[in-house]
C-alpha cells in the first residue's frame, strides 16, 4: 500500500487531486449556498505542507487502487479520535476542525477523506468524471438501482482496509465511541447507513442535506445512532428537507443525543462550508466527551 505526505512536488500533485476531487464533487450549483466564502484552494493548502497524507490502497473488495487522504493533527497522540468523511473532503474539513482545536472549541481529530471511484491513472478525461460520479451514486447510496454489488463492496473496503490501515498506521482510535461518519447530500446517505448498519463500530453520524427516500427503509430497521447530527436548508430542493426530517423523526427516538439544525441556505459547497464548524464543534466539543442536545428536542 503506497504512501506518501505532501512535500515538495507532492504539496502540488496532492493538491491537484483534492482540488480535482472537491471540484468534481462538491462545487455549489449555480446560485448555490449562502454565507461565507470558503475557498477550497484555501483550505487545502493552509493544511497540505504540514498534516495531509495520500494512501492507496489495491482494495480486494472493489477490486481496484483507491486512494484516501488522512489529515493527522501536528500533535496527534494515538489513540485519537476519528472522523471518516465522505467525497475525499479531509482536505476542506480539516482546517475547520484545527481552527477548533486551536480555538479551544474542539478536540482535534484524525480525518479520513475517502473519495468516490477508483484512483484516476491518468489526466481525467469528462467521462472518467461522469464514471466516478456514477460510481459514488453506487457507492453511497443503498438500493440505488444496479449498485447493491458495489454498495456492499465498498461498506467492506471502509470496514475491513480503511479502517484497519488508519487505525495501524495513523494511530486511529479502536473504541466506537471516538469515531464518526460524516458526509453531505449522497454522503450524508452514507454517513447514516454505515452509523445505522455498524452501530457496533460508530457512535457518531453528522449528515448534511441528507435526501435519498430508500436508505430510510434501512435506518427503520437498523441499529441505533447514539450521537447523530442532521442539518439542511430551507431553500435546498423539497425531498432534502422532508427527508432530513424524516430521518430526525427515525432516529431520534433511538439516539443518545441529536441536533437538528435548518439554516435559510440552499444545496451547495458553500452552505455546507458554513455547517461543518457547527458539525465538529458539536460532535467534538471540548470538555465532557458526550455533549449536546439530548435526543427529543430539535
Amino acid at each position: 500500500m503506497p504512501s506518501g505526505r505532501f512535500q515538495g512536488s507532492q504539496v502540488f500533485e496532492g493538491f491537484k487531486a483534492a482540488a480535482l476531487l472537491l471540484m468534481c464533487f462538491a462545487v455549489p450549483s449555480e446560485g448555490a449556498g449562502q454565507g461565507k466564502d470558503a475557498g477550497v484552494n484555501q483550505s487545502v493548502v493552509a493544511i497540505s505542507d504540514r498534516s495531509m497524507h495520500i494512501e492507496q490502497i489495491d482494495s480486494q473488495y472493489l477490486q481496484e487502487r483507491r486512494s484516501i487522504f488522512i489529515y493527522v493533527p501536528a500533535n496527534a497522540h494515538a489513540p485519537m479520535p476519528v472522523i471518516y468523511v465522505a467525497d475525499g473532503l479531509a482536505p476542506q474539513v480539516a482546517p475547520v476542525i484545527h481552527a477548533l482545536a486551536e480555538a479551544g472549541l474542539a478536540h482535534e481529530v484524525i480525518i479520513v477523506g475517502i473519495p468516490p471511484g477508483p484512483m484516476f491513472d491518468r489526466p481525467p478525461t469528462p467521462a472518467m468524471f461522469r464514471r466516478n460520479g456514477e460510481f459514488r451514486s453506487q457507492e453511497y447510496l443503498e438500493y440505488f438501482p444496479g449498485g447493491r454489488e458495489r454498495f456492499a463492496a465498498h461498506e467492506q473496503f471502509l470496514i475491513r482496509e480503511v479502517m484497519p490501515l488508519v487505525e495501524r498506521k495513523w494511530g486511529a482510535s479502536t473504541d466506537r465511541r471516538d469515531r464518526a461518519v460524516m458526509g453531505q447530500s449522497n454522503g450524508a446517505a452514507w454517513a447514516l447507513s454505515m452509523a445505522s448498519r455498524h452501530a457496533d463500530l460508530f457512535s457518531t453520524a453528522i449528515a448534511l442535506s441528507f435526501g435519498w427516500k430508500p436508505t430510510l427503509r434501512q435506518l427503520r430497521k437498523g441499529g441505533a445512532i447514539d450521537r447523530l447530527y442532521l442539518s439542511v436548508g430551507t431553500e435546498e430542493p423539497p425531498a432534502f428537507p422532508l427527508r432530513s426530517r424524516q430521518a430526525a423523526d427515525v432516529l431520534g427516538p433511538r439516539a443518545t443525543w441529536l441536533r437538528f439544525d435548518v439554516t435559510p441556505t440552499q444545496h451547495g459547497q458553500a452552505a455546507w462550508n458554513d455547517r461543518y464548524r457547527d458539525a465538529l464543534a458539536w460532535a467534538f466539543a471540548s470538555g465532557p466527551h458526550h455533549t449536546g442536545t439530548q435526543a427529543g428536542s430539535r
